[in-house]
């Protein structure tokens, strides 16, 4: 479409406006994914009237929270998965637990069963 988007961006605006939400580039759409129970025929035309792409050029996809790393990042290479899967494998998604402490992180690189001390 011509028009140069700078994700990190609209994720801050979606932010501030009160929706959890991560923003991938997919082929020829703008894919926004939502959480929260945002609405996402809402969030497509807010998402269509900021950035001026057409409503077909955005497609949001609903999950119950978003993606993130172990860091709490949020996981954009998760956003794009969850952007090419089907309806009904993204209705059943839910993010990975964060670790809480640096022996939860241990133990979920590395696989063991307890770290040791």
């Amino acid at each position: 479409f011509g028009l140069r988007i700078d994700l990190e961006q609209l994720e801050r605006l979606l932010a501030g406006d009160g929706r959890t939400a991560a923003c991938a580039g997919v082929g020829d759409e703008l894919v926004v994914v939502v959480a929260d129970g945002a609405d996402p025929g809402q969030v497509r035309e807010w998402v269509s009237a900021r950035t001026g792409l057409p409503p077909g050029a955005v497609r949001v996809v609903a999950v119950p929270e978003l993606p993130r790393r172990p860091n709490g990042k949020i996981d954009h290479g998760a956003v794009r998965e969850l952007a090419a899967a089907p309806p009904e494998r993204r209705r059943g998604w839910r993010a990975r637990a964060r670790p809480r402490t640096v022996r939860d992180a241990f133990r979920a690189v590395f696989a063991l069963p307890d770290p040791p001390d």
